[in-house]
Parts: structure tokens; sequence; C-alpha cells
């Protein structure tokens, strides 16, 4: 990296840091499901930075981070896991996590208390999601963990999509908490913890999601685009109501009911949004 004269780089936060009291963090050697499980994930993709109240956005505030994939070279050895249990291992590095820095330097973690919130570590039994929308009668009130969580995207009302990528856990796991369906969907989460437990919102259809970004119109309307992991298709889900700019709360659960869409794109370079409710056979 070449850095412009002028500007500084501090690393603010690194694959195997600590993010637990006591964790002592990634230090060189194989480590232990239990040992990985508090401390940060790798492989980053997506992520957005939260202003927190009465702080200066230049100096602190709370950044979400996806964690996608494990650092294989650092948990198994000639692919083989040195503690046997590879399923685990190969998940808790997954997911996605915050961490705040309140300091008013712009310098310092605190990965404790508020700021913090969650360490969202994919497929743990720790870390249980609601389950929001039309499919939670068939995949559950609760599902345990995130699965390969790439992209993301920021809400109007300030909260945090984290996208799993994969809808098969492709990690040996023989966990029947864990069942397939309870991955491959858009993860709501307030980085504030006021709009309740972060949520799978399956309104947003189920496969492997990119990424998710937001339009607004002029009556707060809003509509979320996304691409789907190859074989890619762009699809749109629009709510059943419009977001509340002045209060938070009523859109706490705003993406659990709505219209999900995916493009078609003819050879003339026409085009148009096919409705994706069950039993449309357009």
């Amino acid at each position: 990296m070449v850095v412009p004269s002028g500007y500084s780089v501090d690393v603010l936060f690194s694959a195997g840091d600590p993010v637990e009291a006591g964790a002592t963090g990634y230090a060189g050697a194989f480590q232990s499901s239990a040992e990985t499980e508090r401390q940060a994930g790798g492989n980053h993709d997506g992520m957005h930075y939260f202003a927190l109240p009465g702080v200066d956005p230049q100096k602190g505030g709370l950044l979400a981070i996806n964690h996608e994939l494990p650092d294989y070279n650092i948990l198994f050895r000639r692919l083989q896991c040195r503690h046997r249990e590879p399923g685990a291992e190969a998940h808790r590095p997954v997911g996605g996590g915050h961490f705040g820095d309140r300091s008013g330097t712009g310098r310092q973690r605190q990965v404790a208390g508020q700021a913090r919130l969650h360490l969202q570590q994919a497929l743990h039994r720790q870390h249980v999601y609601r389950v929001g929308g039309p499919a939670a009668s068939v995949v559950g009130a609760t599902v345990v963990g995130m699965l390969n969580n790439c992209s993301s995207g920021y809400t109007p009302w300030g909260t945090y999509l984290t996208c799993e990528e994969e809808s098969t856990d492709n990690y040996i796991d023989p966990d029947p908490a864990k069942a397939d369906n309870g991955y491959g969907w858009v993860v709501e989460i307030d980085p504030y913890g006021t709009l309740g437990a972060p949520a799978k919102r399956t309104a947003m259809g189920r496969f492997d999601h990119e990424n998710v970004a937001f339009i607004t119109d002029a009556s707060n309307n809003v509509a979320s685009t996304w691409r789907r992991w190859h074989p890619g298709c762009i699809y749109k889900f629009v709510p059943s109501k419009a977001f509340d700019p002045n209060n938070r709360a009523a859109n706490a659960n705003l993406l659990d009911t709505g219209t999900l869409y995916v493009a078609k794109f003819n050879a003339d370079g026409s085009g148009q949004w096919i409705e994706l409710t069950q039993g449309n056979k357009a």
C-alpha cells in the first residue's frame, strides 16, 4: 500500500484479534474452536460505519464487518483439522461482528459493553437469530448462527443487512440444529440494540446473496436490490408499507412483508421485473 504524503494508516481490526474479555487472540499456533470463537474472524467483505450519539464520527463509532470465509491456512494443517473438529473450527470465523471506538481519538478499539453489541460468529450455539417473514413457519422461530456472510447493505432507518452467500452448509457438521434451510438469508442487525435481536428476513428470499442496497422515493417507499452469486440474477424487494423516518421503532419488522421480484433482461435491451410470489408462473 502506498500512502500519500500527509496521510497516515492505523490498523483498526485484524483477523484473530481478541474480542472477548480474557481471550488471547491468534498468536501463530493452531487453535481449537473454543479459542477461535472468542476472536475476530477473517476474510472481511461487507462493512458499514455507524455514528454514535454524542461522539464525533471522525473520532469514534461502530463498524459492522462481515467475515465470509475461514482462513484455512491458519485453522488447518494440510487440510486436516488439528483438533478433529473441522466443522466447528471452520464455522467459528465466518459470520459478522461489530466493534466500536468510544475513545474520541479514532485510533483505539473498544469491544466491550454496548459498543461491541454482538460478536456475530457464525453457526455457534450461543448465537441464535430470530426468523421473520413468511418462511418462519417452515424454518422455525430461531436459527443458530450465520453462514458465509458476503457483502452487506444499510437501511434508511439505520440497520445493517448482512448477506449469507451460501444456502448450504459446506462444512462438516452433524448438528441437527443447523438445517440448511436456516441459511441463505439476509440478516438484519440493529447496531444500537434497540430494535430487537438480529433477524433473518425470509421475505427477501433464500439464495446465495451477494449484497443489498436501498433506494427511497419521495413518499418514503423503499426498494432493495441485490445480486445473487454466480449464476447471478438481480432481485428487488419492495416492503408492503413505507418506512417511517420519524419513528425508528416503527420500522423494526418492515422487511418481513413485501414482494420479491427478479429482473428479466431481453435481447433488445429492454427488461421487466417478474414477481416471485409463490404460485405465480409468469
